[in-house]
């Protein structure tokens, strides 16, 4: 009988060490895991950064880096390296600073804007500045990769099959949030306009400055994790209400703008690109 009370005890002690190592190796795994901030400076450049864009007059508006691409030319044979936010936050010849005001921080001049069928705009990145094919997300790198895009079309299938879609996204003043699609609007009144190819994203947190943040189909929407995921572009913001946000799809992008995701396939390590 001792023995065996011996042989169960030794059991127990060695399965309590078995969780406290297990334990450890989970508080390791969190505590590399780190939340980034969007107000850093990011050479080469990636979505969700802050972003400032400067008028005639001096006002400086906050805004967020939305997603890094391309526009590709008529002929689809060459294609210029540029950035997309909202629309909203500046007008074409405006130098964007990331991630304030300073000679030293141009990083790109607003090349064309739509506010007429969409809340978008894109601007070509100066010479010396690389983009990337990241977005900020609470990881082990402080990044997610862009690897694919959700397009209008695939979001309303699968809606339409009941799915949930959870999106996040990384604002230069909330950060991280996260939520999932809950409408995709072909056309949708805004005031005395029209947007068009447009999703709400219900529960995702947004303020001031998050104008432009990226949002990207996530598998790990509102979890901070232990290696750097991969993710997939899905629009940027414009506005938000009480009940989430709207964004601005990746088609609606591509047809008012010629402006594609810049995207990789999953598992590669970074890729840089420059004009």
């Amino acid at each position: 009988m001792g023995k065996m009370i011996i042989l169960i005890l030794s059991k127990i002690y060695k399965g309590l060490i078995i969780v406290t190592i297990l334990y450890f190796l989970l508080i390791i795994n969190i505590s590399l895991a780190q939340s980034p901030d969007p107000g850093a400076t990011y050479r080469p450049l990636v979505g969700g950064a802050r972003i400032e864009l400067q008028s005639s007059s001096g006002i400086i508006n906050v805004c967020t880096l939305g997603l890094t691409g391309y526009e590709l030319s008529q002929d689809l044979r060459t294609a210029s390296y540029e950035i997309t936010t909202a629309g909203h936050c500046g007008s074409v010849g405006q130098y964007i600073y990331q991630p304030r005001v300073s000679s030293s921080n141009h990083i790109a001049t607003v090349y064309r804007v739509d506010v007429s069928n969409i809340d978008g705009l894109y601007a070509r990145n100066t010479s010396n500045v690389n983009i990337t094919n990241k977005v900020l997300k609470c990881s082990s790198t402080g990044y997610a990769r862009v690897a694919g895009s959700l397009t209008f079309t695939e979001a309303e299938i699968r809606l339409g099959r009941g799915e949930m879609i959870r999106v996040s996204k990384y604002g230069a003043t909330t950060n991280e949030t996260s939520g999932y699609i809950y409408g995709v609007y072909r056309n949708l009144s805004v005031g005395s306009v029209t947007y068009y190819y447009q999703l709400f994203v219900r529960d995702m947190r947004a303020a001031p400055g998050d104008s432009g943040a990226p949002v990207y189909e996530d598998p790990y929407a509102g979890q901070c994790v232990a290696f750097e995921p991969d993710v997939r572009a899905a629009g940027v913001i414009w506005g938000a209400t009480s009940d989430g946000v709207y964004a601005t799809s990746i088609d609606g992008l591509y047809y008012y703008l010629s402006f594609v995701p810049l995207t990789e396939g999953g598992g590669s390590d970074k890729v840089f690109f420059t004009r």
